[in-house]
């Protein structure tokens, strides 16, 4: 079954040791500059493996490596591929956001309280253990539940960064925040926002406010941009 197929593909297989599960695999399309760069630097499909064993270890719940593969030609690696669990019975994150931001109380059996407390309880624990993931919206954060308890798991981690020494600052939380945020409307924000600044035992600076504003204006401003070269290009 193929789940994406845009810049990158994804789609799962059966395992093929275990007939009653299904893997993930993601392929990465090296095209152009990329061909280049991945002389220098660890493939995606490596960065994921990589960051997914580094995140099991410290605790951030990821879906469990299989296996990485690279195709390479004389000027460099072509196309890489990563192989994980596939994590069944999930809901993303993005799909409760919007329903709450259009303002559904409860998604799939849980109170939008449980389900926002257990997505910023996770981000903090993520920050709190040195890890940004820079790509942190809904669609990457998968809700698994057992006995009443929410479960998330953090997917698509090839951007991922991991520190070995220095805490995670103020504005690298931000950065993950804003994206993770986005589907919420206001009153929701401040309601995960205060259960992050509960598990991180701290306040931000009133700018946190400023930051989710401007990650508003970005997207909006990005999509209009679009909208009008498509109708500009659509009528030469």
């Amino acid at each position: 079954m193929v789940h994406r197929d845009q810049r990158n593909k994804v789609w799962s297989i059966e395992h093929p040791l275990k007939p009653n599960e299904s893997l993930v695999v993601k392929q990465n399309r090296a095209r152009g500059i990329k061909k280049f760069t991945y002389r220098f630097k660890a493939s995606k499909g490596q960065r994921h493996w990589d960051n997914a064993w580094e995140m099991l270890r410290r605790g951030v719940k990821s879906p469990t490596p299989i296996a990485y593969f690279e195709q390479t030609e004389s000027t460099g690696i072509t196309h890489n591929y990563y192989v994980c669990e596939f994590v069944d019975a999930a809901f993303s994150v993005r799909k409760a956001f919007t329903a709450f931001g259009n303002g559904k109380e409860s998604y799939e059996g849980f109170s939008k309280e449980k389900i926002i407390k257990a997505v910023a309880y996770f981000s903090c624990n993520m920050h709190n253990k040195k890890i940004i993931h820079h790509d942190l919206t809904g669609g990457n954060l998968l809700v698994t539940t057992e006995n009443e308890e929410i479960n998330i798991t953090a997917i698509d981690i090839g951007r991922a960064s991991i520190n070995m020494m220095e805490s995670v600052s103020e504005h690298q939380r931000l950065l993950d925040l804003m994206r993770c945020c986005y589907k919420l409307n206001w009153p929701n924000r401040e309601l995960f926002m205060g259960y992050y600044f509960e598990a991180y035992g701290r306040k931000f600076s009133h700018r946190w406010k400023t930051s989710l504003s401007y990650y508003d204006w970005k997207l909006k401003t990005k999509k209009k941009l679009k909208r009008a070269l498509k109708s500009k290009w659509g009528e030469t």
